[in-house]
């Protein structure tokens, strides 16, 4: 299965998903990527098609209408289709220790 290497990158705050201000407790975030490419055959998309886009709330004849017609897609494609994913993690060390027990933190 081809797969794209991990990326790392630590965020600036000129970056606009990073514009809110960080908490002084903390180092700036860094960002981790994870790419990965997964083929699916015909029958394994078709078994998640019911589980996302709110698909579980049509009629059943819709249902199966949808998932005619997706899999008659799939079949124009050689009977295998492959979805692009991306894990994306925010990560920040603390630099401070943290507040005491009941109290707020004294940054907050």
């Amino acid at each position: 299965m081809p797969s794209t290497p991990p990326t790392h990158a630590r965020l600036t705050e000129s970056e606009p998903h990073h514009q809110r201000q960080v908490a002084e407790s903390f180092d700036d975030p860094e960002q981790w990527r994870f790419g990965w490419d997964r083929p699916y055959t015909r029958d394994e998309w078709l078994d998640q098609v019911p589980t996302f886009g709110g698909h579980n709330q049509l009629p059943p004849a819709n249902l199966q209408e949808l998932r005619t017609g997706i899999g008659a897609a799939i079949d124009a494609l050689g009977g295998i289709v492959t979805m692009h994913y991306t894990a994306l993690v925010l990560t920040a060390a603390r630099t401070s220790a943290p507040c005491s027990a009941g109290g707020p933190h004294p940054t907050l």
